[in-house]
């Protein structure tokens, strides 16, 4: 402790030599040597020291040299802050040059938002053909399945009362028409070809003709049921047709415009019809008249009727069961006379340009697409007589027979089968359909229940 108290004392404690110090005087023009004594000599120290009194001759301490730094720097502070002023005087933004700015930035804003709401439509239309896509895929899947079930149908159906062929002959849909199906007179004579021409008949096969005392058969609606034992078509008087006019629809319509209960021109329905829709039943037994054998039998009431009670109740009959029979009335049309008045009955080779169903059809097919419709230009010849073969197709497949009733009147039926129990029937869903029905109890087993043993079709009327 002794030993760092003398060291502060050493290191304050101030030294003058006290030798004598040579100073030199000059007058202008000589030097004259002065001597100084001890009293009149001192270091640089003592020169700060005077440096540092106040007005008084007094030492400035630490503190006060503390503060007159403390104030040199605020004053330093003071000259920044001054030329920061200045500074932000030079670049001070009048009004017009804060609008300028604000509209900049809210220029970009909405670009920014132009391009978000973009990005947002670009994905939701690459969602929304995705989902199309999945849709024509599946749909294309439903009709190669619906193909196939026909073509085994097709292969596994017995042969028909009345149209046998001899084997080797070619199939129904090259066979000839042989006959008008007006009021179901055959008129085809031997084995002369009376087919459309480009397709003629096999030698040795015998021409197909209409059953004219067949039975016809078909399937109650719920509407229908209501008014059992009589039947009538939706459209019970005379209207007003796609191209205008007011009159009796033709069986081309009646088939392709699809008899619905409203006109749709989007969907090519023309509106409902006179005709009602029965299956050649005479001709075609077995795939007609047989219990589940329908696609459309869900257990209702089936109902018959021959074709000499059609004619004698004043109905006309059109035999469109086959292509050949059906290629008179979808593609050729004719003249009916009706209780003694003519009718002029157009089919796809005369009748005014719609896009009906099946038109729809065949142009779509031409497309490769799953929308749309033809224009006038497109109803050529060669594309109507397409249509005409797409309409034959149609009533080919559901053995299809028109009967036409006279504006006002009902046509009398009888029961062929009963139908089912209340609440036994097949409706669970539009693809629930009759896979074995129980006579004796009236009850159907349904394709919506696991137990019948099969599926539901993925289509409705598959």
């Amino acid at each position: 402790m002794l030993f760092f108290l003398l060291l502060f004392q050493a290191a304050n404690f101030r030294y003058v030599d006290s030798s004598r110090v040579n100073v030199y005087a000059s007058d202008g023009e000589n030097l004259t040597q002065l001597e100084l004594s001890d009293g009149d000599y001192d270091d640089d120290d003592a020169d700060d020291d005077e440096d540092d009194e106040g007005e008084e001759g007094e030492p400035i301490t630490e503190m006060e040299e503390d503060e007159d730094y403390e104030r040199e720097e605020d004053d330093d502070d003071e000259d920044d802050d001054e030329d920061e002023d200045d500074d932000d005087d030079e670049h001070k933004q009048t009004p017009a040059e804060k609008k300028q700015a604000m509209d900049e930035y809210l220029a970009q804003i909405h670009m920014m938002e132009e391009k978000l709401a973009d990005s947002q439509k670009a994905e939701s239309e690459a969602k929304r053909k995705l989902k199309q896509a999945e849709k024509i895929v599946e749909l294309e899947r439903s009709l190669k399945n619906l193909q196939k079930a026909h073509r085994a149908k097709r292969k596994a159906a017995p042969t028909a009362k009345g149209g046998s062929q001899p084997r080797g002959s070619q199939r129904r849909g090259s066979q000839r028409r042989g006959s008008s199906a007006s009021r179901g007179s055959p008129s085809a004579k031997g084995n002369q070809d009376s087919g459309r021409k480009g397709r003629p008949r096999q030698e040795g096969q015998a021409p197909l003709v209409a059953n004219k005392k067949g039975l016809l058969t078909r399937y109650l609606s719920i509407s229908d049921e209501k008014a059992f034992p009589y039947a009538s078509p939706k459209r019970k008087k005379l209207n007003k047709r796609a191209d205008g006019k007011i009159r009796y629809a033709t069986p081309f319509e009646h088939v392709c415009g699809g008899n619905s209960d409203m006109k749709n021109k989007s969907l090519g329905l023309d509106g409902p019809s006179q005709y009602m829709s029965f299956s050649n039943a005479g001709l075609f037994e077995h795939e007609t008249r047989g219990n589940c054998v329908q696609n459309w039998d869900k257990g209702q009431r089936r109902v018959k009727v021959s074709r000499k009670d059609v004619t004698a109740q004043g109905a006309v009959v059109f035999d469109v069961s086959t292509d050949a029979l059906a290629w008179k009335w979808c593609y050729e049309g004719a003249k009916v006379v009706i209780e003694g008045k003519t009718y002029e009955f157009h089919g796809a080779k005369t009748i005014k340009p719609w896009p009906y169903k099946c038109a729809k059809s065949v142009w779509q097919k031409q497309k490769k697409q799953s929308t749309g419709s033809p224009g006038k230009k497109w109803w050529t010849t060669k594309n109507r007589k397409e249509v005409g073969a797409k309409c034959a197709e149609w009533t080919a497949f559901a053995k299809e027979v028109l009967i036409l009733v006279k504006p006002g009147k009902k046509l009398k039926i009888k029961t062929d089968r009963k139908p089912a129990k209340k609440g036994k029937e097949c409706t669970k869903s539009l693809v629930d359909k009759c896979i074995k029905f129980n006579v004796k109890t009236s009850t159907p087993c349904c394709c919506s229940n696991p137990k019948c043993g099969t599926p539901c079709p993925r289509a409705p009327g598959a």
